[in-house]
């Protein structure tokens, strides 16, 4: 007999991290807010510690908005985690700041989730601000794809099934797949599943953490698939601007964790790797200062920190 259809619909939280991000949190959230729902959401802002604005601007436009301030800047895992532990519906939305999120959108992740038992965690179509689509929907870290990166052949020959592989550049990203990870800026997570997995990882202070827990819902037996039917705009993260020198050496430490966490074999041969491609890309980044500047020295700096972390044993930015 099929299963007779639900008849209270589900809950779902919403937990949004915030470091200031007042020119972007009110756009979300009034995109949260103003859309219709057929879904019944409560919307968590954690704060971390923002200086110029944030929470009073939440708590002044947003009353229905729970929020919750921290004193100190947690990072995206450990405060993610904070809300999560708190949540109550049987799905959890982590949501960037810097999205709009299209009308339907949350709802047709929901959808998807209910409708394919197999789903841990679903992403959507991601789009920048003028509409052109993000590369979402990627396949998990490894030696050969860092290598390719490093040479910028993935940037040479997109379209490569080869060189292309890690971003899946030649993937026309029109149908719902299975896929090793979606980017973190809109992630629908089945709530069973991140208990039973403890969430993010807070050893990772920024980036790879979403990684991290895709790839122990795969290894948990459930997939994660990209779903571009829900449309979510996201601002932040474009261009190499986006990234200073103290992200770059986030970047690689969040790196070396995950190594050492799903692949501690190859950390042999990622310790040439990263001495190469930080050689290779601080030099022309040096090179580059003539044109673009202190934005060109500050990465070189970012690049030039990241040596030390090829001979360390700590690799872990939390």
């Amino acid at each position: 007999m099929p299963e007779s259809p639900r008849v209270i619909p589900p809950e779902i939280d919403v937990i949004i991290v915030t470091y200031n991000a007042a020119r972007y949190i009110e756009a979300c959230l009034e995109s949260l807010l103003a859309r219709n729902r057929r879904y019944s959401y409560r919307i968590t802002v954690v704060d971390n510690a923002s200086t110029d604005g944030t929470p009073d601007l939440i708590t002044t436009k947003f009353p229905s908005v729970k929020l919750r301030r921290s004193v100190e800047n947690l990072g995206f895992a450990c405060a993610n985690n904070l809300a999560a532990a708190d949540s109550q519906g049987e799905y959890v939305v982590f949501l960037n700041p810097d999205t709009e999120v299209k009308e339907g959108a949350l709802d047709r992740l929901i959808d998807f989730l209910e409708a394919h038992p197999d789903a841990g965690a679903v992403g959507p179509k991601l789009l920048n601000g003028d509409g052109s689509p993000q590369l979402t929907g990627n396949t998990f870290p490894s030696l050969r794809n860092l290598f390719f990166e490093t040479l910028f052949l993935d940037r040479l020959f997109p379209r490569s099934r080869i060189f292309g592989d890690h971003k899946l550049s030649w993937w026309n990203r029109q149908e719902a797949s299975p896929v090793d990870w979606v980017m973190g800026a809109c992630l629908a997570v089945r709530r069973e599943v991140g208990v039973k997995l403890g969430w993010f990882d807070t050893r990772f202070y920024m980036y790879f953490e979403e990684t991290d827990l895709y790839r122990r819902i795969w290894d948990a037996g459930y997939k994660v698939y990209y779903v571009p039917q829900a449309e979510v705009i996201h601002f932040g993260g474009i261009g190499p601007k986006a990234y200073s020198g103290q992200k770059v050496l986030w970047w690689h430490q969040s790196l070396f964790y995950y190594f050492r966490k799903h692949h501690p074999g190859k950390l042999i041969l990622l310790r040439p790797l990263i001495f190469f491609r930080s050689l290779l890309r601080s030099g022309l980044w040096l090179l580059l200062t003539v044109r673009y500047g202190g934005f060109a020295w500050e990465k070189a700096r970012g690049y030039l920190k990241t040596f030390p972390l090829v001979w360390s044993k700590g690799w872990c930015s939390g």
